[in-house]
């Protein structure tokens, strides 16, 4: 089964690896889910498993240049909160560096299935964006 699930930067499609034994299992939404790589409903509270989520550093030339772009970034979260297997699946060359950096940093909550860790395969997009500088009000008086 294949559900979308959302996160605080992109729309987060998330999958779990079963180790069960039996073939089949019920979820607590009471979806049966088949062994092998499954999506999964995850809860609000699962959703938001970061402990730490850092945000890429705009690369400076890319900045300076103007590009801006969503990158779409696969990688598993192990069963100790760890990304790893990362890889850029799409976006400009000038912003995948920057990703890949900030992926590499953020830790995770184990996520469980049925109460045991499992590795959980994720892509999200990391949009970077060149947002219009406002004027600040000066406060104080020369």
């Amino acid at each position: 089964m294949r559900f979308l699930v959302g996160a605080l930067l992109s729309v987060v499609i998330m999958s779990a690896t079963n180790a069960q034994t039996s073939n089949e299992f019920q979820t607590r939404g009471g979806f049966t889910i088949r062994r092998g790589p499954v999506r999964g409903v995850f809860t609000p509270e699962e959703r938001s498993n970061y402990i730490l989520r850092r945000a890429p550093i705009y690369p400076p030339e890319a900045l300076a240049k103007g590009i801006q772009g969503l990158v779409k970034v696969g990688h598993e979260i192990g069963k100790d909160g760890v990304p790893q297997q990362i890889e850029v699946l799409s976006g400009p060359s000038e912003l995948v560096n920057a990703s890949l950096d900030a992926v590499k940093q953020w830790r995770y909550k184990p996520f469980k299935l049925n109460g045991e860790p499992v590795v959980v395969e994720m892509t999200c997009d990391i949009n970077f964006e060149i947002l219009p500088v406002k004027p600040v009000a000066r406060t104080d008086n020369p």
